[in-house]
C-alpha cells in the first residue's frame, strides 16, 4: 500500500479499533467529527450578538444591540478582541475540566481541533504573525507538566501555518488560581504577572493569544496590555469557552 506509513497505521488502527468519542468513551465518532452526536449536541456555540471587544453574548431588552457590553462600556481596557467558541457549560465544560485537571490529552486533542476550525469564524479575515499561548508560571507548569494553552494552539498553528511563541513572554508571578476569585480580585491578582522577555518577536507584530476559558477576561486583557506596551501592532484572542457567570462573589 502506497502512502505515508503513519497514515497507513492510523487507517489500520481505525479498522480494528474504531475511534470513540474522547468525552464519553462509548459512542463511535464519525469521520471528520470530534465528538459523538450526543456529546456534540451538548455544546452551545456562541453566536451574535456579542460584545465587539470581549465577545460576551448579550441582547438588550428593547432589542437594540450596542457594540460593547455594559462591562466594557464602563471599564477601560486594552484594545484586544476576545472570541470564544462556546459557552462554558455542559459537554464543553466537562471536556475542558477533564483535559485541564485530569490530563486527558485525547480530549485536549479534540478541543485543539475544534478551536482551529473555529478561528476563521471567530476572527474572520484575521491575519497574524505568531500565536502566543497564555504562559504558566514555572512552578505551576512543573506541577501540571503541560501548558493546556500550548496544546490548544497546536492545530491552530498548523491550520494558519504560524509559529507558536512560548519564549517571548513569561508569567513572573505565581498568582492564586483565578477560578477561586471574584471579578475585582481576579484583576488585582493578575496585575503585573506577565513580562516580555524578547522585544524583537513582539514589536510591530500581529499576535493571536490562545487560552482555554475566558471568564472576566482579566488574564487576557493583562497579557494584551503587556504585549501592546511592548510594541505589538494588534492583539486578538481566542478561547475554547466563555463563562457567563463567576462562581464566587
Amino acid at each position: 500500500m502506497k502512502g505515508h506509513p503513519r497514515l497507513f497505521l492510523s487507517s489500520l488502527l481505525d479498522t480494528f479499533f474504531p475511534p470513540v468519542c474522547p468525552l464519553c468513551r462509548k459512542a463511535p465518532v464519525q469521520a471528520a467529527e470530534l465528538f459523538c452526536s450526543a456529546c456534540s449536541a451538548g455544546i452551545v456555540y456562541i453566536a451574535p450578538p456579542i460584545c465587539s471587544r470581549c465577545g460576551l453574548p448579550f441582547l438588550y431588552a428593547d432589542g437594540a444591540v450596542p457594540l460593547h457590553c455594559p462591562h466594557c462600556l464602563a471599564s477601560p481596557a486594552p484594545d484586544v478582541r476576545i472570541r470564544s467558541a462556546g459557552i462554558f457549560s455542559g459537554a464543553l465544560r466537562d471536556a475542558l475540566l477533564r483535559f485541564k485537571y485530569y490530563y486527558d490529552l485525547a480530549t485536549g486533542e479534540a478541543l485543539s481541533r475544534l478551536l482551529s476550525r473555529m478561528v476563521p469564524l471567530l476572527h474572520p479575515g484575521g491575519s497574524y504573525d505568531r500565536i502566543l499561548p497564555v504562559p504558566l508560571h514555572p512552578r505551576r507548569l512543573r506541577e501540571r507538566e503541560f501548558n493546556q494553552s500550548v496544546l490548544l494552539a497546536k492545530h491552530i498553528s498548523r491550520r494558519l501555518r504560524l509559529p507558536i511563541d512560548v519564549s517571548s513572554v513569561a508569567k513572573i508571578r505565581d498568582t492564586r488560581p483565578q477560578s477561586t476569585l471574584g471579578e475585582k480580585e481576579r484583576r488585582r491578582n493578575i496585575r503585573g504577572a506577565f513580562r516580555v522577555l524578547r522585544l524583537a518577536p513582539i514589536e510591530r507584530t500581529r499576535i493571536l493569544v490562545v487560552d482555554d476559558v475566558c471568564t472576566t477576561g482579566a488574564t487576557i486583557e493583562e497579557l494584551a496590555a503587556v504585549l501592546l506596551d511592548a510594541g505589538a501592532q494588534r492583539v486578538d484572542a481566542v478561547t475554547v469557552a466563555r463563562a457567563l457567570t463567576i462562581d464566587r462573589p
